[in-house]
């Protein structure tokens, strides 16, 4: 009835397999630690017409109250047509983050796109091993279809979060986001200790979903300073830069600064990359 994703993937890498069609997609965190608790997660929501995911408010999310089951959780993921819940969407890690996302040697700095793969093959250059094959690849081996970045339905609701739909919106969407402490530490120049600081302070006042999905930039803007909003409305566009992870080497995201990458190999544009906004260095 249903697929999880894992970090290594994202709902777009699984739309383009044709055995998930009929399959739910969800999403559930890792729990090595509490600050990882949270960054993945499924979203069930009423199965009320008066209920819309992308217009409800902060408020009216907050306020919302309904009594579930277990069973319920079942019949949405079954997507049984007369539950009382269904799954709205998913929150989703930047799946480029992880340590195998794309191919390569790491032994030779050697990092290869889905389509260097295919342009130049499985064998490291400079060694003539054989590359560790990337999550892109394949999921590229396993497709029946190629979603591209100009196919996808993109909506923004009224917070400015952007919800990224198949291109038939056959499929429940999603949203990507980056942990409130990552931001924080970023716009604090790196320093895990003022980063802390201010997370404990701003989830004392509002839930970190709330602040990364919902609430107003000029609410953040009160809340945290213009950095931090500007940061929320740069991981709202979709708009943060991507050095992808390959052969153990884990990758990076950054919303203001270009991570530094000192592989040799040209790495895609936007067009070329598995089909997402990001920008890519």
């Amino acid at each position: 009835y249903g697929v999880e994703t894992g970090l290594s993937s994202d709902p777009i890498m699984n739309w383009q397999i044709a055995e998930l069609d009929n399959r739910s997609i969800l999403s559930s965190s890792d729990a090595h630690s509490g600050p990882k608790i949270g960054r993945e997660a499924t979203v069930f929501v009423p199965t009320m017409k008066q209920f819309n995911p992308l217009r409800q408010s902060s408020n009216e999310v907050n306020n919302l109250t309904i009594s579930f089951t277990y069973q319920d959780i079942v019949d949405a993921i079954k997507q049984n047509p007369n539950g009382k819940l269904k799954i709205g969407y998913t929150i989703e890690f930047f799946p480029e983050e992880g340590k195998y996302h794309w191919s390569g040697h790491r032994a030779c700095n050697i990092k290869y796109t889905p389509d260097d793969v295919v342009k130049n093959g499985k064998t490291c250059p400079v060694c003539h091993q054989t590359l560790t094959i990337g999550v892109e690849n394949q999921i590229r081996d396993r497709s029946t279809r190629i979603i591209t970045v100009d196919k996808l339905r993109l909506i923004k609701n009224s917070a400015g979060m952007t919800f990224v739909y198949d291109p038939e919106k056959k499929r429940r969407p999603f949203v990507s986001l980056v942990p409130l402490l990552e931001v924080l530490t970023e716009i604090n120049e790196g320093s895990a200790t003022k980063a802390l600081e201010k997370y404990n302070r701003l989830v004392n006042i509002a839930s970190e979903f709330d602040i990364l999905l919902r609430k107003p930039c000029a609410e953040i803007n009160t809340l945290g300073g213009e950095k931090l909003a500007q940061a929320i409305q740069i991981i709202r566009n979709r708009k943060v830069y991507i050095n992808p992870g390959y052969d153990g080497v884990f990758g990076t995201v950054k919303i203001f600064n270009e991570p530094v990458d000192s592989n040799k190999t040209e790495l895609t544009s936007v067009e070329e990359k598995q089909p997402t906004l990001f920008k890519l260095t």
